[in-house]
């Protein structure tokens, strides 16, 4: 043991011996040092804020609107115009007004990235709402996709900004203008024929908003019911049997708020009832306390539900009585009633039918902008290419002359010797990059320290990893390393939810070093959640420690299985 240690000792002093006496080898010292930095700064920096500069982004916009001009209104209508002119105040965009054909041919040519085209049905269409013969209104988007990847994406979201202001600004307009025009029309015989069948399609609209309020409140009945009968169950198996519990009860919340016929209240209590089935989750991970918190949390969960059927009970009580009200006035044709029904509040109502919920949010962990939410990945990322230069750049064995000036010369000795230079230089490798992260690109960070320490274990760990498959397998760890880097960068999930991609990457997504990496950074970034910070950094050891059983236990085989390999390959005077 002692040798042992005497010749560590001593490759470690001859290495920075060399080094101290080498002023190129201190140059190239420094570069491996400092480049990898530039790589996490460069592209954290370059995607600060992308969407802050969607205003250069240019996107087409033609109104064909021919108008409307019947007895609807009595002034002609011109819809298109108007949401033209209304999209103009909005700046997230470069919109261009011109005509259709240029429009289209644009977008072709990559003048513009897109182009959205109102039709010359647009205002008929619309105004067919409270007609016999509906007609759904549309825009034509098009949509250059050769031009970026990216591209067509954040200009799909201009689409949807026109398509939001359609179906909310415009839709609540034309609305209380058409309620308004009724009674107008309702002083002579003509004007009641039209009001009459106005408020048939107001009805209709009204029926089919009353079911699907009530198929929510259906659904809210069978969670609750769901949720009673997990409520006495104790134990290890109430733990285990919430887990798909809780992931089918969020999936119907979701789309019971995608629906958008929700009111701010229900939509409010939805919300807390996920926030409670969270805790669930939460609770459930901990074995010894998991029947207790799980039952607690289902109480809660019963309570929130209750009020969320209450508040659609509500809605549900409301329109059914609105609806009795019209069908009524309607089948006895009484005009004065329709009138006041309709008349008692125009706007209110109008507002209701365009835009019956709007969404809170309320964000879980906010990260102020893109670059700081992009830091663990681009930071992970620049570590590991910071190892794999070192082993590009550094030999990881010694010389022969070397070898033999050390008595009892063993691979476990040049192994763990050779290894605190390398070990050093990622350590200020990850010191550089987490400290320029935080102080020089001023990335949000909730706990600074624990994300350089996040940065100083990823260094330890990736650099090993990149060490020991160097010394054992020489330029074909090389070649490994390299090959990890590329599945690491597809399949951890650093830019799209890993959910989102093809099977294979979600298979070997949980054996990926970088998965545990980012996952402690993000901790660090944007707020820590139970012990998920140390449970990262603890799995991260155990790739350290399948790395050293590499290098200390089963390096010397693989040496021999190498030499073999390298002899082979020098038989056949090519390789």
């Amino acid at each position: 043991m002692r040798n042992s240690l005497h010749n560590i000792k001593e490759i470690i002093r001859g290495d920075f011996e060399s080094f101290s006496k080498n002023l190129v080898a201190w140059v190239i010292i420094v570069g491996l040092a400092v480049i990898p930095s530039l790589y996490a700064w460069f592209n954290i920096s370059a995607s600060w804020d992308p969407y802050k500069n969607t205003g250069n982004i240019k996107i087409a916009i033609a109104n064909d609107d021919a108008g409307y001009n019947g007895e609807l209104s009595p002034i002609p209508l011109n819809l298109g115009e108007t949401m033209l002119s209304k999209i103009r105040d909005n700046n997230n965009f470069n919109w261009v007004v011109t005509d259709s054909e240029e429009a289209r041919e644009g977008v072709r040519a990559g003048r513009y990235y897109a182009s959205i085209v109102i039709p010359e049905s647009f205002s008929d269409d619309m105004l067919s709402l409270f007609s016999a013969d509906v007609e759904h209104a549309k825009i034509i988007y098009y949509s250059n996709e050769k031009e970026n990847a990216i591209a067509s994406t954040v200009t799909g979201k201009g689409a949807d900004y026109v398509q939001e202001k359609i179906s909310s600004i415009f839709t609540e307009n034309m609305l209380e203008m058409i309620f308004n025009t009724l009674h107008k029309f309702s002083d002579d015989e003509l004007g009641d024929q039209y009001t009459l069948d106005a408020v048939s399609g107001i009805i209709g609209k009204l029926k089919n908003l009353k079911l699907e309020v009530s198929a929510m409140k259906a659904a809210v009945g069978s969670m609750k019911a769901t949720s009673l009968a997990l409520i006495d169950m104790t134990g290890a198996a109430a733990g285990a049997s919430t887990e798909g519990f809780t992931a089918e009860m969020r999936a119907m919340i979701d789309d019971m708020v995608k629906t958008g016929i929700l009111t701010p209240e229900a939509v409010e209590r939805l919300e807390d009832a996920k926030g409670i089935l969270n805790d669930i989750d939460a609770s459930s991970a901990s074995m010894s306390k998991a029947a207790n918190n799980t039952k607690n949390n289902l109480i809660k969960l019963n309570k929130s539900l209750d009020g969320t059927a209450a508040s659609l009970g509500r809605a549900e009580q409301s329109l059914d009585k609105l609806i009795n009200k019209l069908e009524a006035a309607a089948a006895s044709e009484d005009i004065d009633a329709i009138m006041s029904i309709l008349g008692a509040d125009a706007a209110e109502l109008s507002h209701f039918l365009a835009e019956p919920v709007q969404l809170k949010e309320e964000r879980v962990y906010p990260v102020a902008n893109y670059g700081s939410a992009m830091a663990p990945f681009y930071t992970s990322l620049a570590i590991w290419v910071g190892g794999t230069l070192m082993v590009s750049m550094l030999l990881v064995s010694l010389s022969e002359e070397r070898r033999r000036k050390l008595k009892n010369f063993s691979y476990t000795q040049e192994y763990v010797g050779r290894y605190v230079l390398f070990l050093i230089i990622g350590l200020v490798q990850s010191l550089i990059i987490c400290c320029g992260n935080l102080w020089y690109l001023g990335i949000q960070c909730e706990h600074p320290m624990l994300f350089i320490l996040a940065g100083l274990v990823s260094s330890v760990v990736f650099v090993n990893i990149a060490y020991t498959l160097t010394a054992s397998f020489g330029d074909v760890g090389k070649a490994i390393c390299v090959i990890l880097l590329v599945v690491q960068v597809a399949g951890s999930g650093g830019t799209f939810p890993v959910e989102m991609e093809p099977g294979f990457f979600r298979a070997i997504h949980s054996l990926l070093p970088f998965n545990y990496s980012m996952g402690a950074m993000r901790e660090a970034i944007a707020g820590t959640y139970g012990t998920m910070y140390w449970r990262d950094l603890g799995i991260l050891l155990i790739f350290l420690a399948i790395s050293l059983i590499l290098g200390l236990v089963l390096r010397r085989p693989v040496i021999k299985l190498n030499r073999h390999l390298r002899e082979k390959l020098e038989d056949t005077k090519v390789m």
